[in-house]
């Protein structure tokens, strides 16, 4: 079905191309087994070799370049023009003839690249293999940021295949500009150079449904994932990408601004630092989305120690992580106050501008912490955070985490601006949540921060400090949840705990997933909130007719 898919989006952007008034030019058709280079590469007399369509569509203005089945050395790099001409698009698209990627194979031999730029170009359908290229992207495919260009303009790399290909000094795959990444698979790359990303995806750049694995960047990371501001300036990008999967690679996976991250798996990754890194949002950036991802399994092993998302030093807008799972990760501790203490989430915001950040409805759970005073979630204001917004957490779980550490960890006891409702706290003996302020021994938060908290539970109670009634918090208390998950049993002392938003939970779902992985229970039964990322549903009982 991908394949269909993949050929029908090819097509797709060759009709908008045409439609929107490019000139006609037929393909050129290369065909290894029945081809002749003295041919006129028309799909029925097509030529032999790969050089020989390169020859032509570089030299006249093409549609398209067709490869049947086989496989096609190069022999040098190749460079598509960049030119643009506004009247009349050059728009050649490499497309493999069959629609199965694994029948037309680009072979690098570990010596050459191959380069798209340009307008409405394409790459759908086929394998790229042993590319290689030194301070310089090893495949590229983007749009010349020099002339100004039509937003609807799409460039589509399909149905393809990236494999044991290498950049040395570079990024190895570059798609700028408003170019849709679909169904590929990138699979045993390397990249090495300080801060080199196996992808560099930037300014409105869209990856959907594909799939990273075994891929390694020794100090970079598996996907740059940026905005980018046009020549223009008066407008930004919004780059995204979705319904992907990051399978054992040896790299942070997503870094820079991150700006849409949605229904992503990331599982059993190796990095130093940490899977999703956040180091600063500039004024152009947009808000931070996360949303209904999973991160499992997932171990860092250097300083920052943080196996899901570290947000660090960062400004911080109308932001949001939501509908997330975070567990049986391993993080450990780093060497100082701003590299410690978030096995999942490590949270340092330098501004909270409009509504801050908010985690709502995600389960951290199974976390290994580190050592000293690590936990599933780090918080720190090392210094007074500017802007009006808060970090607020809402219907989360934490549960089964580090039994000797805590849920949360406070560097500071100046928590005003945190606020939690309708959390469970199940940890252990760790306890529920922990504040600390630089080396000082005491474990306790003061009555200003504990006010924040409304409708939690914790399984361990907080002692140290008498919660007011109208915070309705449920001290030392079972959560009772069904066998196996975190979901509350009837019994629970969660359901209906807690206080309504409706302004969220009207339309959303608890974390509880079907098997093709859609949401299956509405966020609230019987009116109230469950407090937690889980609902309690009653199991439709059978009905007997007696005649």
């Amino acid at each position: 079905m991908k394949r269909l898919v993949g050929i029908a989006l090819c097509l797709q952007i060759g009709l908008l191309a045409s439609l929107a008034g490019a000139a006609s030019y037929s393909p050129v058709y290369v065909d290894p087994a029945t081809g002749d280079d003295g041919n006129d590469g028309s799909e029925e007399h097509p030529f032999k070799t790969l050089d020989k369509g390169l020859e032509v569509v570089g030299a006249s203005k093409h549609q398209a370049l067709y490869l049947a089945p086989g496989t096609y050395q190069l022999n040098g790099n190749v460079t598509f023009a960049d030119e643009v001409n506004q009247g009349e698009q050059y728009n050649a698209r490499l497309i493999g003839k069959t629609g199965n990627p694994d029948d037309v194979v680009i072979d690098g031999q570990g010596l050459y690249r191959w380069h798209q730029s340009g307008q409405n170009r394409g790459i759908c359908s086929v394998t790229f293999s042993n590319l290689y290229a030194n301070a310089t992207q090893a495949l590229r495919l983007d749009k010349d940021l020099a002339v100004n260009y039509d937003d609807t303009t799409v460039r589509v790399f399909s149905n393809c295949v990236v494999k044991c290909c290498t950049a040395a000094g570079s990024e190895l795959i570059a798609i700028f500009g408003r170019t849709a990444m679909r169904d590929c698979k990138i699979l045993n790359c390397t990249v090495s150079g300080n801060g080199k990303s196996i992808v560099e995806a930037k300014g409105g750049a869209q990856i959907d449904d594909c799939v990273f694995a075994d891929n390694t960047s020794s100090a970079g990371s598996i996907v740059e994932l940026s905005n980018w501001q046009t020549m223009t300036k008066d407008k930004v990008r919004k780059s995204h990408i979705g319904g992907s999967a990051f399978l054992r690679n040896q790299a942070s996976q997503i870094s820079y601004f991150m700006p849409i991250v949605d229904s992503c798996l990331f599982l059993t990754n190796t990095t130093a630092n940490a899977i999703c890194q956040y180091p600063q949002n500039y004024s152009f950036g947009a808000p931070l989305r996360i949303l209904n991802t999973v991160f499992d399994k997932n171990e860092t092993t250097g300083s920052v120690g943080c196996s899901a998302i570290y947000i660090h030093n960062a400004t911080i807008t109308n932001s949001i992580i939501e509908n997330c799972v975070i567990a049986n990760g391993s993080g450990k501790n780093g060497s100082n106050a701003y590299q410690q203490y978030g096995g999942a989430l490590h949270l340092f915001p330098k501004y909270l501008q409009g509504d801050g950040l908010t985690i709502r409805n995600v389960r951290i759970s199974g976390m290994s912490c580190g050592t000293t005073q690590g936990s599933a979630v780090g918080i720190i204001f090392k210094s007074a955070v500017s802007g009006s917004g808060n970090l607020t957490f809402e219907n989360c779980t934490f549960a089964e985490n580090d039994t000797t550490k805590s849920a949360v960890y406070f560097y500071e006891k100046s928590i005003g601006r945190v606020v939690f409702k309708n959390c469970v706290f199940s940890n252990g003996t760790g306890g529920g949540v922990h504040g600390i302020k630089g080396a000082e021994s005491s474990s306790k938060v003061s009555a200003v921060d504990l006010a924040n908290m409304t409708n939690c539970l914790f399984a361990s109670s907080i002692s140290y400090y008498d919660f007011a009634s109208e915070q309705n918090i449920l001290n030392g208390m079972d959560p009772c949840f069904k066998a196996g998950s975190y979901v509350p049993a009837a019994d629970s002392p969660l359901v209906d705990a807690g206080v309504n938003d409706l302004s969220w939970m009207a339309t959303a779902y608890d974390l509880q997933r079907k098997p093709n992985g859609r949401p299956f229970r509405k966020r609230i039964y019987n009116g109230v909130v469950d407090i937690g990322a889980y609902e309690y549903w009653p199991v439709p009982g059978l009905l007997l007719k007696v005649r």
